[in-house]
């Protein structure tokens, strides 16, 4: 069943999709359809935030197990990734107080007039 549902093409996903909103219309009343609607759209906005965080932190194990040989150059990378954000943090920090300063800075020439 699983294997069937993927296998379909976009023709078929969209015929189904049109099917399966005409059988759910005719059966509920708008507010209903408000809140299946929306229930919907929440349930695919969730799986879209877990395919990014999937996307965007893989398991580091994954790669070991497949390619041992490269597991030098992709612990190496890793190490360069950290030293670039912490770089990256800190020059956010430094900014920050920047912006506070100069908010500080405003603040107190407005009170003064």
């Amino acid at each position: 069943m699983e294997d069937d549902f993927f296998s379909l093409n976009s023709n078929e996903l969209l015929s189904l999709s049109i099917l399966l909103t005409v059988v759910f219309s005719n059966q509920l009343n708008a507010n209903q359809l408000n809140i299946l609607g929306n229930f919907l759209c929440s349930l695919g906005q969730n799986i879209l935030v877990i395919q990014a965080v999937i996307g965007a932190n893989p398991n580091p194990n994954a790669i070991y197990t497949i390619c041992s040989s490269d597991q030098t150059s992709t612990t190496n990378e890793n190490n360069s990734n950290s030293v670039d954000t912490a770089t990256q943090l800190s020059e956010l920090e430094s900014k920050i107080n920047t912006l506070t300063e100069k908010m500080t800075t405003l603040e107190s020439t407005f009170k003064k007039t």
